[in-house]
């Protein structure tokens, strides 16, 4: 070809040098773009993560912490400066103004300082002094570095705390129910001594249902309560009371000998109900059958005795005594 055919061929080859070029800047730009969207998803993410969140670099110093983070443990605006502070800063910044509870600040932070240089995940909960009651976690990252995240779950925990409660309360008269009683018989035969009893002391009432037929139930629930309060303060503070259902009502104590104790509580229970009761106008009197197991004469087991409590509680109700004396046992 001639020149001007020449001349040709290399502006094509200019031409298609600045189409490849132009095409590689549009396929960064859309790389680009694609990584934006990414950290802006991510961002997202963070701020909008229902707990609070620290990441720490490999040199352990604050790399990022989201806004609920910073709320929530009340973080000061030189944590986020052009020097951000150190996780052992971050510690002893927390220790000193009480976030570990007492004790010596340097002790805090170098117990805090040894568990993140084992590098292990863990969690745990923590109260601030606020009363905010905090699940945090902490995982090591790959290559260096730290990430803690910390849930608010002080409402969840008063959840979880007021169904324990009724799991194991009686809702009318606020006593442990029949559940707690058993589990807290269970308990005490476990950590018995040898040489020392433990007493299960029954009592029904006498006259209750006549007061539910004649005024009602709202009525009764009201003198059952009254009836809780007393009994409540006729016992020891190491005693557990417990309404076992209905009308009826249970105590567990430990006596050093034996028997005699748990009759001379029959005798302060019986005389605590002795006084008539008032609800609004109306006065009320009722009495109680009482019946004493001890531990391990009348059995080793908490079935053992419940039932032999039971039934002597329903002599005594038969007899109309109040309860069994030792020697009515011939004992």
């Amino acid at each position: 070809m001639d020149g001007f055919g020449l001349n040709v061929g290399k502006k094509g080859e200019h031409m298609a040098t600045t189409l490849k070029q132009t095409a590689a800047e549009a396929g960064k730009d859309e790389e680009l773009r694609s990584l934006r969207e990414r950290v802006s998803m991510l961002e997202a993410v963070v701020e909008n993560f229902p707990g609070g969140l620290l990441l720490f670099d490999k040199n352990l110093r604050l790399a990022f912490c989201n806004q609920r983070q910073r709320k929530m443990l009340d973080y000061p605006d030189w944590f986020f400066s052009a020097n951000p502070p150190t996780i052992s800063e971050i510690f002893w910044y927390n220790a000193t103004r009480g976030e570990y509870g007492a004790g010596d600040p340097a002790d805090h932070v170098e117990h805090r300082m040894a568990l993140v240089a084992k590098r292990e995940g863990h969690v745990f909960e923590r109260r601030r002094p606020n009363g905010t009651l905090l699940e945090i976690r902490g995982q090591p990252l790959e290559g260096g570095g730290f990430v803690t995240t910390y849930l608010d779950i002080t409402e969840q925990r008063k959840g979880q705390d007021a169904l324990r409660y009724l799991a194991n309360h009686d809702v009318l008269t606020n006593l442990p129910n029949r559940f707690s009683a058993m589990g807290e018989l269970e308990s005490r035969i476990a950590r018995l001594q040898p040489g020392s009893s433990l007493a299960v002391v029954f009592l029904d009432l006498n006259g209750f249902k006549p007061v539910n037929d004649r005024y009602g139930h709202a009525i009764g629930d009201e003198l059952l309560k009254n009836v809780a309060h007393r009994l409540s303060h006729s016992i020891r503070e190491s005693d557990h009371i417990s309404r076992y259902g209905g009308d009826e009502f249970v105590i567990l104590m430990n006596c050093g000998s034996g028997r005699h104790e748990a009759e001379m509580l029959a005798e302060r229970l019986e005389k605590s109900l002795s006084g008539a009761f008032y609800v609004g106008d109306i006065e009320l009197f009722i009495s109680a059958s009482i019946g004493i197991a001890v531990c391990p004469e009348d059995g080793v087991r908490v079935e053992e005795l419940v039932s032999a409590a039971d039934k002597h509680m329903y002599v005594a109700k038969r007899n109309g005594v109040s309860y069994l004396k030792a020697s009515a046992l011939g004992r």
